[in-house]
């Protein structure tokens, strides 16, 4: 599948006429060319398909074409912060809700992690979701840790907890 889409992209590289050619169709094989070979959106090679998008002028029939796969490529490189979803490394033992919880989260990072899906509201739901993570994990372990309203009884739950 690799080498019939590189063969393919090499084809239309061919096949574009010598010299100053549509800065669009150049982009398009190039970005075919470096995903085929599954190179990184980060990478410096992507910079030369991005200035290629970049030259195509608004008035070219591609111009729509050449935005969105400009955005795309851009929004791949988005860095987001880690850890996307995972809150808990072993969840086993926590209530359904706060797994269900973390399974939206899981598949709102996937979707962020998409070709093109960095986008600012996908963005923006997966930090809703953290932070409806957050507070079901602090209503659980506030349900289920004993009171200590002052010192001496912080004192004797500390104490009680070594001499086990």
């Amino acid at each position: 599948m690799r080498r019939a889409l590189a063969l393919s992209a090499a084809l239309a590289l061919a096949a574009c006429p010598k010299g100053p050619g549509d800065p669009f169709t150049e982009a398009k094989a190039r970005h075919l060319a470096l995903v085929s070979k599954g190179a990184r959106p980060d990478s410096k090679a992507f910079d030369e398909v991005l200035a290629l998008l970049a030259a195509v002028p608004p008035s070219s029939p591609h111009a729509a074409e050449a935005a969105r796969l400009k955005a795309a490529i851009e929004n791949a490189r988005v860095r987001p912060r880690r850890p996307l979803a995972s809150v808990h490394a072993d969840d086993g033992d926590l209530p359904e809700d706060i797994r269900a919880q973390t399974r939206a989260c899981a598949s709102l990072a996937e979707l962020f992690a998409r070709d093109g899906g960095a986008t600012p509201s996908v963005m923006k739901a997966l930090d809703d979701c953290r932070r409806r993570i957050e507070k079901l994990d602090k209503a659980y372990h506030d349900a289920h840790e004993p009171p200590a309203d002052d010192v001496s009884q912080r004192l004797e739950v500390l104490l009680d907890a070594g001499a086990r």
